[in-house]
């Protein structure tokens, strides 16, 4: 079996020394080997022994030299020839071994003509892991570096001889040469190891420094006339293997998960029942190190390891001890955890310390009364309550205490290279039949791209680069993460790093593994033939292949991105797991990925011919970026389809609750055309308040929910055309809104047309609240769901004034249906999305072979041709008095026009406006214009007699084809204003929302979008928080008291466009005091990696975590406490919570001057406002050298709920 699975009996008082034959009487061309009896080895110091071979039971007369240094105490062991050795070159040989060389100073001190000092010729040392030169007067130079490890045999030679006259010498390890030292000038003093032509060697000792506190061991110790230069070997353990047949009902296997880079690697795999490792009965010492590899695979494993003294348990993500206290929470799955289990026996008493990962968890465990540690088994079991399995690797037992290194637990390595891709359909749907986006008639609605040519990247007009000039020092296979990325640093502006056909290996743990920059493009010689493979094996949550953030002008074409996984692929073909999230292990999270920076967008940018595969998250991500086009590429495994964000193939978004509508890094004005999605959760996903995009002409096959995907956060104005959906397995071909938990309605005037969707639990879907949506010329078939509210060709939820004609609707389950949005629970708000179709207009369809044409079980005011109104559900005539677009000729609109909005700003160069109205209803009872009457798509002209710049208000007024309902629009004309007039589009604030302490100055920082636009001005009102601040006509904000205040400021210019501000004042903090010295700090838990250190570390990108209890009504707090330097009155603290101005974090702090007696000094919760430092001012001024922050968990306000978690970046504490 292989030596990874290992027991490692290394009793290492005792490793091998093989003393072999006498001396011989001659010695040219002949080697002197030691001599096997003990007697001939001289010791100044009990502890430097010679000692049986305990890993050779067979071979009684098999000895190792052991020397133990011991602090204040030099100590040696000598060996004297009987006759000198002597010869033209001398070879002194041994195999080392080190305990611990990090604590080892000692080495080897050579002789010649007698034992006295005077005759020390050389002097090697091994310390702390180097092997140095020392001569008499105390001058020692360093000869290698790093060159001897723990717990290995290393193969040292050192090979004396004579050249020019010099004596010097050369160092081998493990066959290799390491440095070649003439030593002339620096042999000690009174030494005469040259006798003619040789060199001559009486004896030598093996040493210990006085500040030495380890052991090295010396095995075949050698000495040779002449030059014996060793093969190249590789360091090997010492330890004995565990042998298969001494393990009882174990199943050891090679490993699914491997611990080490080894294709052989077998571990023990233990699901339930014992398996137990009986042949340790000769494991009998005071101190003893049990320590092994550890890898759960759910999180619901149950089992451990029992022996003769200790039971240690794993019970989910637990570890526990047998008296069931909990020594660690939050074990994570699937890595490998380091356990150390140190067993001491001192005074009668049994104890033991445990380590998690290099930390200590437990001290002092009481095991029993005995004066050595005895272990005859170990039994690695499994509870059948178990859902996992365990793996162990590098079980060993040692007879010595070794204190683990702090480390962070591994990512496994598999025996296969990788997980197979899963097969794909045979045969896939094509695109429909090709055409240029410029050909699409103009249409009212002003979505997409129509009437917005989008800006391509500047032409590539600089060298184009080969990347093998930069690889030419790099192997097939190997990493070239470093090479690639100094390319791309190093081209110019207009450059082409281009890539021939080949595989190219990125190998790291980078989070950014390849950082585009503006300017240079990237070009493979085929999309088949050139592949970028990113292999990242380490713990970051994510991995992006390619990222630019706020870079333009680039192109990336003809390539393959992909990356290796060692999971499990969410299912076969399509139709993932959609349920559950797959860790990612391996690959990348995501393929590209463009952000802005700093309010700069990434734009002019083109992906083109690109395969992205084997994602976890999303393949391509466009964040609020413009003008970046997609043409032709093709995104497929992924790795995990489950929520939260998984498994998208491209992805629009703006800014998480925020309209950027009018700044530079507003997302627009992006085309998805011809591409090809396959199997992904969603293929295209528009989300954020992004507008006027193009999703056209592209094939989505097995997707599984909403293929096309306008997400229900706001998005508005999008195309999405010419588009053929396949075989949406749990959602719509194309929704627009999104019911789902945590989401909300889409934006309006969302343009969906001239669709194929085919297949799949519904066809177009429109829901939670989304308004004015066109849905016309798509065809929609064969979706045939039984299910209730599913099966529709088009279904229409809580939805305002969907229009839906002219589309084939045929052979599904119902051809149009109106269903009931229930809703979920938002921010304490219970129905939040739930509604009804409202004032729908169903005309023109061609309807056949459906099990129902129609199907409408709720409704309000809705039209449908054809069909009997109610009264109720369907009626007949419109309620809807809505505009839909209003299109001027002469110039356009300062802000969108959006149905529900009714005042807008126009700037006009003359005094004439032309204006054509669109109405949302087929049929309206009027429209005027200034009074005159008006027919929807028929323009009409206004004339003012005027060549002043004036303002002048047109007023629009729509009436409802029933006469309930109108709608008047105010559209404020400035005539005749000059040619250069930059109009204000916008309000602004600038950066996150104010934090003001108590009677400081300042001034809101808000302004008009453009930022340079004509006129500047703003006014500014109150909202709300009249008695936290006041506010001038300049901004000039004075505090009043400490709370919270929304300001809304408005242009002068436009006065349409405004913007609201909160504004946050809190309590004024003594100036006097000072940020105090915190020297300790302690938790009553802590997450692995967000440990009770990282909160006082002054780094506000680290923090800890841990979490409360909840016990019924209860919950038990988590406390963390601070100790400070030195006594202090203490006035408040500053706090930093991970998602800050999400959360209220409910919390208590108390201080106390001696750690016992506790003064609770605050009570309440953080403002939820900021992710930055928030003063919390104590009740009083309290004295204290110690502070316990005592947290409850948090409520997260959008949602209300409670998250036991307590996670502070960073914590403070002032006083004076």
């Amino acid at each position: 079996m292989s030596k990874n699975f290992r027991i490692k009996m290394a009793t290492l008082i005792a490793l091998n020394l093989a003393l072999c034959a006498t001396v011989p009487a001659t010695f040219a061309n002949e080697s002197t080997k030691l001599d096997q009896n003990i007697d001939t080895w001289d010791s100044n110091n009990g502890n430097q022994l010679l000692v049986q071979n305990p890993f050779n039971d067979d071979d009684e007369s098999d000895y190792i030299v052991k020397v133990i240094g011991e602090p204040d105490n030099m100590g040696n062991v000598r060996y004297t020839f009987d006759e000198e050795v002597s010869g033209e070159t001398i070879t002194m040989s041994f195999k080392l071994l080190a305990e611990d060389i990090e604590q080892f100073t000692g080495g080897i001190n050579m002789f010649a003509g007698g034992n006295e000092a005077d005759n020390q010729f050389c002097r090697i040392k091994f310390d702390t892991g180097r092997i140095r030169y020392s001569n008499s007067g105390g001058i020692t130079t360093t000869l290698v570096n790093n060159a001897i490890g723990n717990d290995q045999w290393y193969d040292i030679t050192i090979v004396h001889y004579i050249e020019d006259g010099e004596l010097s010498f050369d160092i081998y390890i493990n066959g290799v040469l390491q440095n070649t030292v003439p030593l002339q000038s620096k042999t000690f003093d009174n030494a005469t190891p040259v006798n003619g032509d040789n060199i001559t060697m009486s004896s030598f000792t093996l040493f210990t420094d006085s500040s030495c506190d380890a052991t090295l061991y010396y095995d075949e110790v050698e000495v040779k006339v002449g030059t014996h230069i060793p093969d190249e070997s590789e360091p090997i353990s010492p330890f004995t293997f565990l042998e298969e047949d001494n393990w009882e009902s174990a199943s050891i296997e090679i490993g699914p998960y491997r611990y080490q880079d080894e294709n052989n690697d077998h571990v023990l795999i233990v699901d339930t029942g014992s398996n137990i490792y009986n042949n340790l009965s000769h494991i009998e010492r005071d101190k003893v190190t049990l320590n092994y590899k550890m890898l759960l695979t759910d999180e619901l494993t149950v089992g451990g390891l029992q022996t003769d003294l200790f039971t240690l348990h794993v019970i989910g993500t637990q570890l526990v001890d047998e008296h069931a206290n909990v020594l660690a929470n939050n074990l994570r799955t699937n890595v490998w955890h380091d356990i150390s289990i140190v067993h001491t026996a001192k005074n009668g008493d049994i104890t033991a310390d445990v380590y998690l990962n290099g930390i200590k968890i437990a001290s002092g465990l009481e095991l029993g009364e005995g004066d050595t540690v005895t272990i005859d088994y170990l039994d690695f079991f499994g509870d059948e309550r178990s859902q996992g399995q365990f793996l162990y690797n590098e079980i060993t037992v040692r007879n010595a205490e070794l204190i683990p290194v702090a480390s962070t637990p591994v990512q496994p390595l598999r025996v296969d290279d990788e997980t197979p891709k899963p097969t794909l359909p045979s045969e896939l749907p094509e695109l429909q039949e090709p055409f240029d986006v410029a050909d699409l008639p103009l249409n009212i609605y002003k979505s997409g791209l129509n009437g917005h040519e989008i800006l391509a990247p500047d032409s590539a007009t600089g060298n184009m680069i080969d990347i093998t000039t930069y690889l030419s020092d790099i192997k097939e296979g190997e990493d070239v993460t470093a090479a690639v990325q100094q390319a791309i640093d190093e081209a110019s502006y207009g450059d082409t790093i281009y890539f021939p056909d080949g595989e190219y290996n990125f190998i790291t743990d980078l989070t950014n593994v390849i950082i585009l920059k503006s300017g240079v493009s990237l070009l493979g010689e085929s999309e088949e033939g050139t592949i970028l493979k990113v292999e990242n094996p380490g713990t970051s949550s994510n991995v992006y292949f390619m990222r630019a953030d706020g870079q333009s002008n680039f192109s990336i074409k003809n390539l393959t991105l992909t990356s290796t996984y060692y999971g499990e692929f969410p299912g076969a073909e399509v139709y993932g797991d959609l349920s559950a999230n797959k860790t990612r292990n391996g690959n990348m999270t995501h393929g590209i990925y463009f952000e802005s920076s700093d309010g700069i967008p990434c734009s002019q940018i083109e992906v083109e011919n690109v395969t992205i595969e084997v994602f976890k998250t999303m393949a391509l991500s466009i964040r609020n970026s413009q003008d970046v086009r997609v043409t032709g590429c093709t995104f497929q495994h992924p790795t995990d389809v489950g929520g939260g964000g998984a498994g998208y193939g491209v992805a629009i978004q703006g800014t998480v609750n925020q309209n950027n509508l009018g700044q530079d890094h507003d997302s627009m004005h992006n085309i998805i055309e011809e591409c090809t999605f396959i199997g992904l959760r969603h293929g295209i996903l528009l989300q954020y308040w992004t507008h006027n995009n193009l999703v056209i002409n592209n094939m989505l096959y097995g997707c599984g929910y909403g293929a096309i995907d306008l997400h229900g956060e706001d998005e508005y104005l999008n195309e999405v055309a010419y588009n053929t959906v396949y075989d949406t397995h749990w959602g719509g071909g194309i929704e627009v809104g999104n019911s789902g938990s945590g989401h909300d309605e889409a934006g309006p005037l969302n343009y969906i047309h001239n669709n194929i969707v085919d297949g799949g639990l519904r066809g177009i879907d429109v829901e939670f609240g989304t308004p004015d949506t066109i849905v016309e010329n798509n065809t929609v078939s064969n979706i045939y769901s039984m299910s209730d509210g599913n099966g529709g060709g088009i279904r229409v939820k809580n939805a305002l004034r969907t229009i839906v004609r002219n589309n084939t609707l045929f052979d599904n389950r119902y051809g149009v249906v109106f269903a009931e949005d229930s809703g979920y629970t938002y921010n304490g708000i219970d129905g939040w999305g739930s509604g009804i179709p409202v004032q729908t207009e169903i005309y023109n369809n061609n309807l056949s072979g459906n099990l129902e044409d129609y199907y409408f079980p709720v409704g309000e005011q809705n039209i449908v041709d054809g069909y009997d109104a109610d009264g109720t559900i369907v009626v007949e005539q419109s309620s809807n008095a809505h505009l839909i677009a209003l299109i001027a000729a002469e110039t356009e609109f300062a802000q969108p026009f959006l149905p529900d909005s009714t005042n807008y700003n126009i700037y006009l160069t003359g005094s004439t406006l032309t204006l054509t109205p669109y109405t949302s209803a087929k049929e309206v009872s009027s429209i005027t214009i200034d009074g005159t009457a008006a027919i929807s798509g028929e323009p009409i002209t206004l004339s003012f007699d005027t060549d002043e710049t004036i303002d002048t208000v047109i007023e629009i007024v729509v009436v409802s084809q029933d006469g309930k309902n109108t709608m008047t629009y105010d559209i404020l004309a400035r005539l005749n204003v000059d040619e250069n007039y930059i109009p204000v589009s916008g309000v602004a604030s600038m950066g996150e929302a104010p934090v003001i302490e108590e009677n400081t100055p300042y001034k809101l920082g808000v302004g008009v979008l453009p930022a340079n636009a004509s006129e500047q001005s703003l006014t500014y009102e109150i909202v709300s928080g009249e008695d936290v601040l006041s506010i001038d006509t300049d901004g000039n904000v004075t505090t009043l008291s400490a709370g919270k205040a929304y300001i809304t400021a408005t242009s002068v210019d436009n006065p349409a466009q405004s913007a609201e501000i909160m504004v946050i004042v809190t309590p004024e903090i003594d100036k006097e005091a000072n940020k105090l010295s915190i020297t300790d700090a302690w938790a009553s838990d802590e997450n692995e990696g967000n440990e009770v250190a990282l909160a006082v570390d002054d780094d506000l990108s680290s923090r800890w975590a841990g979490q409360s209890t909840d016990i019924g009504s209860e919950i038990t707090p988590v406390t963390l406490t601070v100790e400070l330097e030195q006594e202090a009155l203490l006035t408040h603290a500053q706090i930093s919570w991970n998602s800050g101005d999400a959360r209220n974090y409910q919390f208590k702090i108390l201080v106390s001057a001696d750690n016992e007696n506790w003064t609770e000094v605050f009570d309440g919760a953080s403002s939820g406002l900021t992710a930055g430092l928030e003063a919390i001012v104590f009740d009083e001024p309290t004295a204290g050298k110690y502070v316990t922050y005592e947290g409850r968990g948090s409520i997260v306000t959008a949602t209300d709920a409670v998250n036991l978690w307590n996670s502070i970046f960073e914590l403070e504490v002032y006083g004076k």
